[in-house]
């Protein structure tokens, strides 16, 4: 939101106050009228001068029916309307004055009122020309008094006097008050202003958040919600006042059974039926009795497969340790065994032994190089990738480092992606992915062993590709543990290549994960958060 323009803001109109002067203007004429027919004050209202007395309180009165029409017209505009009430109220009371016998008769505090209202309406910038205005009003009755009969006296222009001072310091206490209403004002709109900015910034960093947020008040009804929220619930939108139990009725439920409780640990819940397990936190907002709570969820799911990560993390860090200082000791194995076989005397029934020792030794050497390797990987140097053309490419040297025809290894898209990612990470992702997928692809001559989908489930999707054979399948119970370190169904085989394959992928802001297929084999699926679209 913009500061501008709160530094030296423009009075708002006060309508409401010209209103309420108009209302005491009319009230005040009604009883000036009054008060002789009912046979009190002819001594002091209109007692010098009554027929001028009448004429001139008949004229306020018109004016306060008069400014009825302005005032809810708002025409004119509200500066002008308050400068011409206040004053003809001044002049008209001035008259009213005169005719009542002067200064003396203790109606001159009328205009010090006069003076006080157009002050405080016009914010205190018209307050001196109103004091001004009455001051000269008030002595100039005594002088007119004075050509017109003859008796004014010296009591009359002390009290003239007295009443302009008193309108002078009626008006600087006014603009005083103005001035302090006026920065009361400013400062409750940059208050406002203030918090205005602070809830739309709580609102982006709620929304922002991974975690679902859901704030109820005493009576279970949602106050915000977030878009991680409103997708753990399945829901598009929802309306501010909701009933929490309209939304979960699980989640409701539980919230109700822990209220009261002083502390409340983590517990696994869904909120739908068919919804994922959850964890659900619960924290009280304030400690007054009609306080709301805050719950936060969170994918039970996704936060064990970060632990997870997390073990394997350590995991590798160790085991890229203990790779390093196995290195020398196995290269001394397999020279060793090299001599071994080279030295003469040998015999027969000793001789394959120092074949098995560096068979081994290459495996446990393999196993080495590829821990070291995820040790030093270098970082991501991501390029924009067309990738239909880029696999070709690809899987035309795979093709002939692996004897393999076109039509057994075919590529199928129905989308052109551009993705953003290191060619040689994503090459070494496919390789190891591609080798898995031969390993385990049936032998038969000239069926497919693997094939390459591109597609996305609609436009603005990320594009997504899968390898996917024909082969047997992952049994059940490895499906899970496929993309830990060292876990492999072959015994020939390291448990490194799906892991590095995923790190990799992570690395490029990509996903990996493995897919089962019901008529058979298995599927990879690798999809690129980073991508640019031209549908076909």
């Amino acid at each position: 939101m913009n500061l501008a323009g709160l530094d030296n803001p423009r009075p708002q109109p006060n309508w409401r106050g010209l209103w309420l002067l108009n209302l005491y203007r009319l009230a005040l004429g009604t009883i000036w009228l009054l008060l002789p027919l009912l046979g009190w004050g002819q001594d002091l209202l209109g007692s010098t001068r009554p027929t001028l007395f009448y004429w001139t309180l008949m004229s306020y009165l018109g004016l306060g029916v008069l400014s009825i029409l302005t005032i809810r017209a708002r025409i004119p505009a509200y500066e002008i309307q308050v400068v011409g009430q206040v004053l003809a109220d001044i002049g008209l009371i001035t008259v009213l004055l005169h005719s009542s016998g002067g200064a003396t008769t203790g109606l001159g505090t009328l205009l010090v009122v006069a003076v006080a209202e157009g002050a405080l309406l016009s914010a205190g910038r018209m307050a001196l020309l109103f004091a001004a205005f009455a001051s000269l009003g008030a002595l100039a009755e005594p002088v007119l008094r004075q050509l017109i009969e003859g008796n004014s006296t010296a009591a009359s222009y002390t009290q003239a006097g007295l009443l302009g001072a008193a309108c002078f310091a009626t008006a600087l206490l006014a603009q005083t008050l103005a001035r302090r209403m006026r920065e009361s004002a400013e400062l409750a709109a940059r208050r406002g202003l203030d918090l205005a900015n602070l809830t739309e910034l709580n609102q982006f960093i709620v929304q922002q958040l991974r975690a679902g947020i859901i704030a109820v008040d005493n009576d279970c009804k949602v106050r915000l919600m977030n878009n991680a929220a409103k997708a753990m619930l399945g829901l598009r939108d929802y309306l501010e006042e909701t009933p929490l139990e309209a939304l979960s009725t699980n989640l409701a439920t539980y919230l109700q059974s822990r209220r009261g409780l002083q502390k409340v640990q983590p517990a696994s819940l869904r909120l739908t039926n068919e919804g994922p397990e959850l964890l659900v936190r619960l924290r009280r907002l304030g400690e007054s009795p009609n306080a709301g709570t805050l719950i936060m969820l969170e994918d039970a799911g996704e936060l064990s497969a970060q632990v997870q990560r997390q073990k394997l993390a350590s995991l590798g860090q160790l085991t890229a340790s203990i790779a390093h200082e196995i290195r020398n000791p196995l290269g001394a194995i397999s020279h060793a065994a090299q001599l071994l076989l080279e030295a003469p005397g040998t015999p027969p029934e000793l001789e394959r032994l120092p074949g098995i020792i560096h068979k081994q030794s290459a495996r446990v050497n393999k196993v080495v190089e590829t821990i070291l390797q995820l040790a030093r990987r270098e970082a991501s140097r991501p390029v924009e990738l067309a990738l239909g053309p880029w696999l070709n490419a690809f899987l035309e040297d795979y093709r002939i480092i692996h004897n393999l025809k076109a039509e057994q290894t075919p590529l199928v898209t129905d989308t052109e992606c551009t993705v953003c990612l290191d060619p040689q990470h994503l090459r070494q992702i496919l390789t190891n992915l591609c080798d898995n997928a031969l390993i385990h692809a049936p032998p038969t001559h000239g069926e497919i062993r693997f094939e390459m989908h591109i597609h996305r489930e609609h436009p603005d999707a990320e594009c997504r590709l899968e390898i996917i054979d024909h082969g047997p399948g992952v049994r059940q119970e490895h499906a899970t543990r496929l993309f830990e370190p060292f876990f492999t169904s072959r015994t020939t085989g390291t448990g490194l290549g799906l892991y590095l394959a995923r790190e990799l992928s992570e690395l490029n802001n990509a996903s990996l994960e493995y897919l089962s297929r019901e008529q058979g084999g298995s599927c990879f699926r690798l999809t690129f958060l980073q991508t640019r679209t031209d549908r076909i």
